[in-house]
């Protein structure tokens, strides 16, 4: 179980940060959306640890917790857990 941000989504409100209860999981970069550049959370998806608190405290929707396949958790990590889409199953296919 991993935590996946939906960029478009994602305010910055920094809600789920302050919510997660692993260090240096959930951390706040520089980034883009669809509201122009701010900055937005992104996913040590190392450290995380599927404890579904960012999801449960979203007040945006913003943030979701799913079973990745080691593969998907592979490509999830270089691009810090932000995705461009609601996840689907074949998301991570090139």
């Amino acid at each position: 179980m991993k935590a996946l941000v939906e960029r478009d989504a994602c305010t910055g409100c920094e809600y789920c940060v302050h919510w997660c209860p692993v260090p240096e999981c959930l951390q706040m970069k520089e980034g883009e959306n669809v509201q122009g550049v701010l900055q937005l959370v992104h996913v040590n998806i190392e450290t995380c640890i599927g404890c579904k608190l960012c999801e449960q405290n979203c007040p945006y929707d913003a943030i979701h917790v799913y079973k990745l396949a080691p593969e998907e958790i592979e490509k999830a990590g270089p691009i810090d857990g932000l995705i461009d889409q609601p996840y689907q199953a074949g998301l991570f296919e090139a």
